[in-house]
Formats: structure tokens, C-alpha cells, sequence
């Protein structure tokens, strides 16, 4: 999609961000997730320490107690948790949960979408925002999540 497009809901074509302004937004069926039910809660989670050794065997990252999905692998959670989680290990302002990292990324898309005006401020936002939360399991069944050996 090219920059400053957006999908009108009227005309089912691509229209400048500027015109879509008065336009209602895209509505987003539910497709992921079941009303009433978080997506988290379909998952089994646990709690690991993430652990990066250099090739001398000398730890360079460490945090324990960080919530993974149960069959992430333990490459998974090294990778999230040093690459991705925001804030200062050690400190209270740093994230320790997948379920953190992915509210924090769907609150952004959502953020997006309606400052565009891509999705409108309520009725489907929570369809969307859901949606955007079950990434996780959506992507266990494409193969694309990280599985257990």
C-alpha cells in the first residue's frame, strides 16, 4: 500500500489519507478471537530467565522471570526479552511478559489505525484490537511462531 493510502469502506478502493478523513473507517470482523474471551487466556504461559552467553560462556544478558507462551523455545524467550522488551533491565519500568510486548504493539496499531482514521473509534476497535492481540496463537498455526524442539 502505498504511503497515505488507506482502504475506503464505501468505495472498496484505495483512496489518499486526506479524502478518507469523513469516511468511517474499515471494519474489522472478528476472526482470531471469541467475544468475551482474552486471547492471552488461550495460552498456557510460564515464567523462564532469559539467558545469552558469549562464546566464552560469560553471561551478557540476563532477566529472570519473564512470561513466555509454554512452547515458546528457549531461543524465543532469549530473543524477545533482549531484543524487544522495553526498559531498563533491573528496573520497574522494564517489561517482563510476551503479554506486555504484544498489548504494548496492538495499543500501537490501533493508535495508527485511528489517527488515520483507518478503523474507527469504537465498535470494531475491539474486534481489531483482539484480533492484533491473538497474533500469537494466528501465528502458531502458520508454523511461523517459535515451537519447542
Amino acid at each position: 500500500m502505498a504511503e497515505g493510502n488507506v482502504v475506503s469502506t464505501e468505495t472498496k478502493s484505495w483512496v489518499p489519507a486526506s479524502e478518507s478523513a469523513n469516511k468511517r473507517g474499515v471494519a474489522v470482523k472478528r476472526l482470531f478471537t471469541k467475544v468475551g474471551v482474552h486471547p492471552f487466556d488461550e495460552l498456557e504461559w510460564e515464567l523462564r530467565t532469559a539467558s545469552i552467553q558469549n562464546e566464552k560462556g560469560r553471561v551478557i544478558f540476563e532477566q529472570r522471570d519473564v512470561e513466555v507462551p509454554k512452547d515458546w523455545t528457549q531461543t524465543a524467550t532469549n530473543i524477545v526479552a533482549s531484543k524487544y522488551f522495553h526498559g531498563k533491565v533491573g528496573t520497574p519500568d522494564r517489561e517482563s511478559s510476551v503479554r506486555q510486548l504484544i498489548a504494548r504493539v496492538a495499543d500501537t496499531i490501533a493508535q495508527w489505525g485511528r489517527r488515520r482514521r483507518s478503523i474507527p473509534p469504537s465498535g470494531s476497535t475491539a474486534a481489531s484490537g483482539t484480533n492484533t492481540t491473538a497474533m500469537p496463537r494466528v501465528a502458531a498455526g502458520t508454523g511461523t511462531r517459535p515451537r519447542a524442539a
